[in-house]
Formats: structure tokens, C-alpha cells, sequence
């Protein structure tokens, strides 16, 4: 609900989608995928924040507002996800 409340563009996958689509699976994550766009990092951060969520990597995620720096980071580390 805290995503939706504070305007991010989002869709879940994984476990809780499949429990959302009737199919019984335990998961203890929630797998979401984000619209790309820098307005919508900054939402999805707030709303972290607000929850006191830490990013797992020693990463600002503030930084990765920045579209050049998401980029740098696909093409120089291989970071295809970002882990709350």
C-alpha cells in the first residue's frame, strides 16, 4: 500500500504475484519492477526511506536517480536489480 500511496509506478512479480493469482507458494520477498524514469526513483526512495528499508549494497540510492549512473552500473557491474 506505501507504494501506491506515494505515486510509484510499479508492478510485483514473483511469489506474490503468483499468491495474488491463486497459486499456492510461500515466498518471503516481494519482487517488484519499477518504471524507469528519475521521478519515479525518487518516489520509490521516498517510500524506502519513509519505511526505514536500507539498500543491501553500499550504495546511495539517491544516486540512482541519475539515468547515466543506473547505466554505469548495468555496464560496469553487471547490476541488473537493486535489493532493498
Amino acid at each position: 500500500m506505501e507504494l501506491v500511496d506515494g505515486g510509484v509506478d510499479f508492478i510485483l512479480g514473483g511469489g506474490v504475484a503468483c499468491v495474488l493469482h491463486g497459486v499456492e507458494r510461500i515466498t518471503m520477498d516481494v519482487d517488484v519492477a519499477i518504471h524507469m524514469d528519475s521521478a519515479n526513483w525518487g518516489r520509490l526512495i521516498g517510500v524506502m526511506n519513509k519505511m526505514g528499508l536500507l539498500p543491501r549494497a553500499p550504495v546511495r540510492p539517491e544516486t540512482l536517480i541519475d539515468p547515466k549512473v543506473r547505466q554505469a552500473m548495468v555496464e560496469e557491474k553487471q547490476a541488473l536489480v537493486f535489493t532493498f
